[in-house]
């Protein structure tokens, strides 16, 4: 017997269209296999109501093999190759269907793929799985919709519980990516972290004779060295802490597996209490107590119209943070180079950006005018070079403001890719890249955002000052005409 044949994408145009009326964006549908096509004057003039900020449509149904749509400034269905679906398969037996096998073989397998391309080659991998999930999730997961649907979201009123399960499951898998990253990225584990976490998870309890046999070297070795007080003892005295950390390897275990084992274990724990709880138990309050970084804003922006996916560096794809540096001699061109981590040259404060004229109904339009305020306070502006240099929409610029990076460049006469990630405010940019384990940021990046959190604490403390004087001066407005109507 063979399966019922996918329904069209046109009934998915239908379903987004209907369901996803009261997040302000105008319905604008370029499928994949469209991109390089004009866009018709109606997509055009939704095109102009659109933002630039990355959204996750998640539907009931599968569509030609996607049952998550990736919504952007330039389409309700834009390309990607991250696999959203074992999301969408994960909430729906949670929420909808109450598999939990299902659910917890869901889990299992995409926190098995996040710790995979997190350890290697392919790391840049989840890093784009992750921006794209933290600009979904923002904001409590209000950039995330769903199929109103018997087995998805059962009603609007229902979305919104979804969104806060949501938000719940996936910090299951981000909390545990976290935990994962200090002991294996960062090298944080010890002899004695590798046995609390094996016998965690097993029922083998001989790594606690491995930690105590550990402690016992060390605390032999000190006593040693005090009792003979020799100056060369005591210098091999500030070795002996490195014990526990070179054993494991001396032993032959295999840190990351046993690791990862343990935090699978964990994260199906706190699943099976996740399952247990009611709708009505989980609400924004008890979010942010199980985490404060749960929904913390942040957002992907394709400022032109490129796939997701992580680095290709065969086909010229590259997924990193981009270091904006000021030309030193007049001349000689600025310049806009990956990095292997955030540094205070990646900080951008703000971004202005036209597109060129020449054919300006294009769904892969180019940019020809770029204008960047770094948080070191130097302004860097790119225009266009060559033939036709004022082919560049001149009435219109769009711009970003607040702590931003540039995840992916390319230019030739123009800039032919572009996409950025980041928060409206430097605080919600450190707690979203250590919440999601994004790029590592340098200390003096870190030190940078930290002094823009303190600039952005004072105007905010102006506003509010402003604020409480102006509905102070109009209750003494309102006082003046109750006294002077009594006089009359």
């Amino acid at each position: 017997m063979t399966p019922p044949p996918l329904p069209p994408l046109s009934e998915l145009e239908d379903i987004i269209t209907r369901d996803c009326q009261e997040d302000g964006q105008d319905p604008l549908f370029l499928q994949p296999q469209e991109v390089g096509r004009d866009y018709t004057d109606s997509e055009m003039q939704s095109l102009m109501q659109r933002d630039f900020h990355t959204r996750l449509f998640i539907s009931a149904s599968n569509f030609k093999g996607n049952t998550v749509a990736m919504r952007t400034h330039f389409s309700d269905n834009h390309r990607y190759k991250s696999h959203f679906n074992i999301i969408r398969d994960l909430f729906k037996a949670t929420h909808a269907t109450n598999n939990l096998t299902a659910a917890k073989t869901n889990l299992t397998e995409l926190l098995s793929t996040c710790l995979h391309t997190h350890t290697s080659v392919s790391i840049s991998k989840y890093y784009t799985f992750a921006m794209t999930m933290a600009s979904a999730l923002s904001d409590c997961a209000d950039k995330t919709s769903f199929e109103i649907h018997s087995s998805m979201a059962k009603n609007q009123k229902d979305s919104d519980i979804a969104r806060r399960k949501l938000c719940l499951l996936m910090d299951i898998v981000f909390s545990k990516i976290a935990v994962y990253r200090f002991l294996v990225d960062e090298e944080g584990s010890n002899t004695f972290r590798l046995a609390f976490c094996r016998s965690k998870y097993s029922s083998d309890k001989k790594p606690l004779m491995f930690a105590i046999f550990s402690f016992l070297m060390q605390f032999c070795l000190t006593s040693y060295v005090i009792a003979e007080k020799s100056v060369l003892n005591s210098a091999a005295l500030l070795f002996i802490p490195e014990i526990d950390d070179q054993l494991p390897a001396l032993m032959g275990f295999d840190e990351a597996a046993i690791i990862g084992n343990y935090i699978i274990s964990t994260a199906l724990k706190e699943f099976d209490k996740v399952s247990r709880m009611s709708d009505e138990e989980i609400t924004h309050d008890y979010l942010l107590r199980v985490n404060p970084s749960i929904g913390v804003e942040f957002g992907d922006y394709y400022l032109t119209n490129v796939p997701e996916q992580g680095s290709c560096p065969e086909a010229g794809e590259i997924i990193q943070p981009y270091q904006v540096k000021m030309g030193r001699e007049d001349g000689l061109g600025h310049q806009i180079e990956p990095s292997n981590f955030v540094t205070d040259d990646c900080l951008i404060r703000r971004i202005e950006w036209s597109y060129t004229m020449y054919n300006p109904k294009t769904s892969k339009p180019r940019i020809g005018y770029l204008k960047i305020e770094t948080m070191s306070n130097k302004i860097i502006e790119i225009d266009r070079k060559g033939a036709c240099e004022n082919f560049v929409t001149g009435d219109f610029r769009h711009c970003l403001e607040g702590a931003y990076i540039i995840t992916q460049f390319q230019m030739s006469n123009d800039i032919i890719k572009l996409r950025l990630c980041g928060s409206k405010t430097a605080k919600s940019f450190i707690d979203a890249f250590e919440y999601y384990s994004l790029w590592g940021i340098a200390s003096s990046a870190l030190k940078m955002l930290k002094k823009e959190q303190r600039k952005e604490r004072k105007v905010d403390s102006l506003l509010d000052k402003a604020a409480v004087k102006e509905t102070f001066d109009e209750k003494v407005m309102r006082d003046c005409q109750y006294v002077s109507m009594d006089n009359v």
